[in-house]
């Protein structure tokens, strides 16, 4: 961590600091993204409801 900021002390211009956050941003939205995608999705089961033609068919 000592390496990290004494480049960004020695890089005057900011852009190392923009590169970094972006980076980070990066990283946070790829890890939001996966827990949306992967976390908690319901399992829902459908039982179908017998229409009345079935019903009529079943007897």
């Amino acid at each position: 961590m000592p390496s990290l900021m004494t480049q960004v002390q020695k890089n005057r211009s900011g852009a190392f600091m923009i590169e970094c956050t972006l980076i980070g941003a990066l990283a946070v939205i790829a890890v939001i993204s996966g827990f949306a995608l992967f976390a908690g999705q319901p399992q829902t089961t459908q039982t179908p409801v017998p229409t009345a033609m079935e019903l009529d068919l079943r007897k």
